[in-house]
């Protein structure tokens, strides 16, 4: 009898990653659980922040961890290497790397599915304070035209509530503003912790980075017991459909 091969131990991030544009700056986060075929779960970083004087860089990643590891840190050493004149070619100099990767080593294998990977791509003009989002389909480095975009298991949930509430569209104005960095933290972290709670493969502890316009850019973990403080979604709306519907009251939205 031939013997059946044995499994790939592949790193699979069964992940959530968030990238957001703020009036005020940038703000990613990420959760921080990997998962094998085997059944293991590893904590890791998903971040991978660089910056220059005139530039600041994030790279969130899901999806293969090897190649997404990869990805990050390649365009990191292109993006170093270009130094003041990234900003001018940042796109061109990003997609050479994520396509050499997919040349070398997800398109020549029948079997892709497991290799493939996703990146968003935060990136700020400090000069001229002009933030840039991007997300890779494949090989492709294409803008986001919303101010935030997710990856991962877990992007389903994380599009749910940055649809509906990421911009600020309460009545009467529906004005459409978008949060300031702490502001969007703050509903960021609810959304992570509703991800944990309800997709496999999102766990682990959250971290974070913060890129504003003016300052240092800022990273760090939430770590333990920081979910307890976040309010449950019962906590959130008036249940319309009761008598007695409690709950808060529709808002105004600032002018």
């Amino acid at each position: 009898m031939t013997p059946k091969p044995r499994p790939r131990m592949v790193r699979k991030r069964m992940t959530l990653v968030i990238g957001t544009v703020c009036s005020d700056g940038l703000f990613f986060c990420a959760d921080t659980e990997e998962g094998t075929t085997s059944g293991h779960k590893r904590h890791v970083s998903k971040l991978y922040p660089a910056g220059m004087d005139k530039w600041e860089l994030v790279v969130a990643t899901a999806g293969y961890g090897v190649l997404s590891d990869m990805a990050a840190k390649q365009i990191i050493g292109a993006a170093l290497a270009s130094s003041d004149t990234f900003i001018l070619r940042h796109r061109d100099v990003i997609e050479d790397q994520v396509a050499a990767l997919y040349k070398k080593y997800v398109q020549p294998y029948p079997a892709k599915d497991y290799r493939e990977f996703k990146l968003i791509i935060g990136l700020l003009d400090r000069s001229a304070k002009k933030p840039y989002l991007y997300m890779t389909e494949e090989e492709i480095v294409h803008p986001v035209d919303d101010p935030f975009a997710c990856a991962g298991a877990g992007d389903t949930i994380g599009y749910y509530y940055l649809d509906r509430l990421f911009r600020d569209e309460r009545p009467p104005n529906f004005g459409g503003r978008i949060p300031k960095i702490h502001e969007a933290q703050k509903l960021l972290r609810y959304v992570m912790k509703e991800a944990k709670l309800h997709v496999g493969g999102v766990g682990g502890s959250t971290i974070f980075a913060s890129v504003p316009f003016e300052g240092a850019k800022s990273t760090g973990n939430y770590g333990a017991g920081w979910e307890g403080m976040n309010p449950n979604f019962a906590d959130l709306i008036r249940h319309f459909w009761l008598d007695d519907p409690g709950g808060p009251k529709p808002s105004t939205p600032e002018t």
